[in-house]
């Protein structure tokens, strides 16, 4: 569950996708022309691309939420600050 090593399988698995298939086409090809199953090597593949790509979705998302979350708290933390320079009644607590 790191989001960096999610984010990094997404842009890797592409590449092993094309380069595992091609050579199971291959392979398929210059054995047995007449028996097609590398079709099913890509469809198994297709299932990993599509949950590597959920998994990079879920840790972009998250990625996102923590920034938003940065972002709001950096907003009212200067508000707090310039309102306290601003008024000198107000109480630090």
């Amino acid at each position: 569950m790191n989001p960096v090593s999610d984010l990094v399988r997404v842009i890797t698995f592409p590449f092993k996708f094309v380069f595992v298939v091609g050579i199971c086409w291959f392979i398929n090809m210059t054995t047995s022309p007449d028996e097609k199953w590398w079709h099913w090597v890509a469809f198994g593949m297709t299932i990993a691309l599509v949950v590597n790509l959920m998994r990079g979705l879920r840790a972009l998302v998250a990625a996102a939420g923590v920034a938003g979350l940065g972002y709001l708290v950096y907003r009212w933390w200067t508000k707090r600050s310039s309102r306290k320079a601003s008024d000198p009644n107000v109480v630090d607590v």
